[in-house]
């Protein structure tokens, strides 16, 4: 978290320092991402911790609304709903028990500067809640895991209402359970 922070004052730092001529977006977005999720779990056997990760694709959309508070600097509101390829599958007494990633969805803040006349950079935090489904023979569940996600990204503006993004997220969860993803995306400004 620490580490967290510094990047963000100096992301801070860097668009403030930037061109006078950008300007805070403002409005509302949608976006669909895609790239990279990579979940891990720890735990403690026998005294010693062991993390099991696995790592597949993330998607989904999300949406948002962003309010300029200074010429270069907008707060907003994010809320995103993802899925996930990722799974795991053990083998018992000649039987395939998978578990893997369910749905993702997640609430928080966002504070994005204009760091040049088509750059914008921002960070992220909120409420994330991840769930985990499990098969076994004729048994089936799923359990919800609440959490944290922070994050950084950029978004270059392709037109006055397209964009790209490039962002990567950290999330945290009860009991060891981590989520570490880096996603682009596609993103419509209205």
């Amino acid at each position: 978290m620490k580490n967290f922070v510094m990047l963000s004052a100096a992301v801070v730092l860097a668009a403030m320092s930037s061109n006078a001529y950008a300007a805070a977006p403002g409005g509302a977005r949608v976006e669909a991402v895609v790239g990279y999720d990579k979940v891990s779990d720890s735990a403690y056997y026998n005294g010693t911790k062991v993390t099991v990760s696995r790592s597949g694709v993330a998607y989904g959309v999300a949406a948002g609304y962003d309010v300029p508070v200074a010429e270069q600097i907008a707060l907003g509101l994010d809320a995103e709903v993802a899925g996930s390829t990722v799974k795991n599958e053990f083998v018992y007494y000649g039987y395939t028990d998978k578990i893997t990633a369910g749905r993702d969805l997640y609430v928080g803040a966002r504070l994005t500067f204009a760091a040049a006349d088509r750059l914008n950079l921002y960070v992220k935090a909120g409420y994330s809640n991840a769930q985990l489904k499990e098969a076994y023979r004729s048994y089936s569940d799923s359990t919800n895991f609440d959490g944290f996600r922070t994050g950084l990204g950029a978004q270059f503006n392709l037109t006055k209402s397209a964009y790209v993004l490039a962002e990567y997220r950290y999330s945290t969860y009860k009991d060891g359970f981590t989520r570490d993803q880096l996603v682009t995306g596609l993103g419509v400004r209205f």
